[in-house]
């Protein structure tokens, strides 16, 4: 019992803040599916929303973004998959970020 509550009390409140700070460090991956895959985008400049779920242990689950069918989602689908948060004291965090592009 002494042990369980000590990784709890280990873990961080998950901010806006922190989760901004993790994003931004992906920000070129996310830009690089918008240039590998620049003609599924509906505009030549705009958001691409994902709804995702960050897992109290800080593992990414549930990602869903707008445009699913299309490369350019999987693509940002599969960068946002791969982020890591600390662990944290929810049991999970659903959250919907969008990532802006604007086509080159």
């Amino acid at each position: 019992l002494a042990e369980r509550r000590r990784v709890t009390e280990d873990r961080v409140t998950l901010t806006p803040a922190l989760i901004m700070k993790v994003v931004r460090a992906q920000t070129a991956s996310v830009s690089k599916c918008f240039e590998q895959n620049k003609d599924d985008l509906p505009a030549a400049t705009g958001q691409l929303s994902v709804n995702f779920t960050i897992a109290g242990n800080g593992r990414v689950s549930a990602v869903k973004s707008q445009l699913p069918d299309k490369k350019v989602g999987r693509c940002v689908e599969g960068v946002v998959s791969g982020m890591k948060f600390p662990p944290h004291k929810d049991k999970e965090v659903s959250l919907t970020l969008p990532f802006a592009y604007h086509k080159k």
